[in-house]
């Protein structure tokens, strides 16, 4: 029996292994597979490791949120897909470098806009063992509630009342933030939502510096040019604006030359309070 000279390039989950998708739907894009799968696009998330090409893959498929595969994408040379290559090129899959909180975000922010996320969809890929079509579910991994109205997702909310590059920044310096956040405590005693709003304000900042930052990599190096630099711009709103230098190698004397307290509960508490 002769091997095939070459194959289409798309490899669909089947069973414990893969088949070949040897007829390619419509133009053969991307979303035409998507959907002769049975998925919309914004159900689908493109996996890439450069590193890995030797396996002849270009790109694994996943449902969102998840780990799943839909289907592969290789070189036509390839013409028979072994799930243990498969299983090696996502040998350096990490849920939150895949899924950083910008992207958890978009995701959830086009499938509200298409009205492409179902409850059945996304409960099944977060592991939602209860909940109700038409009602708000809390999502642990993503420290988000979403909100359903007849099955499908129309909103979503931070648990912690951050967007999502602070987030961002809570995941990858969470101690970095925690100061930032105990500095606008001060300016906004009693009112932990302003101080929030700063923390936002500050990491959409970042994100903007200079041009639109579209990596989590290139976001924390905007965090680390900023906090080694001379001068880290934070603007403090009580009343009027407020721009000053903010470092954090330089932190205890602006605690000292601000006069807070020693005991301020805005210096001592190790977490920031629950959004309401």
């Amino acid at each position: 029996m002769f091997e095939k000279a070459g194959s289409s390039g798309v490899f669909f989950r089947d069973g414990d292994g893969f088949s070949e998708l040897t007829e390619l739907p419509g133009n053969g894009s991307i979303n035409d597979i998507n959907q002769s799968l049975g998925y919309h696009p914004d159900q689908v998330f493109g996996y890439f490791d450069t590193k890995r090409k030797e396996a002849g893959i270009i790109q694994v498929s996943l449902e969102i949120f998840s780990r799943n595969i839909v289907f592969v994408l290789t070189e036509k040379s390839v013409t028979r897909l072994r799930p243990e290559l498969v299983e090696e090129y996502l040998g350096s899959f990490r849920f939150e470098e895949v899924y950083p909180s910008y992207v958890a975000e978009g995701f959830l922010k086009e499938g509200i806009a298409n009205k492409s996320l179902s409850f059945d969809y996304l409960s099944r890929v977060l592991h939602i063992k209860d909940g109700d079509k038409d009602g708000i579910i809390y999502v642990e991994s993503l420290e988000l509630y979403l909100y359903f109205i007849d099955g499908w997702l129309v909103d979503f909310q931070a648990s912690d009342g951050l967007n999502e590059w602070a987030k961002l920044w809570k995941q990858r310096n969470r101690e970095w933030l925690l100061d930032y956040y105990r500095f606008a405590a001060f300016y906004w005693p009693g009112e932990p939502g302003r101080a929030r709003a700063e923390i936002n304000a500050q990491a959409d900042a970042w994100a903007n510096r200079t041009q639109r930052i579209t990596s989590s990599s290139r976001f924390i190096q905007a965090i680390r040019a900023s906090s080694t630099s001379s001068c880290c711009e934070y603007v403090i709103t009580r009343g009027r604006c407020l721009l000053t230098s903010f470092q954090r190698s330089t932190m205890a004397a602006m605690y000292r030359l601000a006069r807070i307290p020693t005991g301020s509960d805005a210096l001592n508490t190790g977490s920031m309070p629950p959004a309401t």
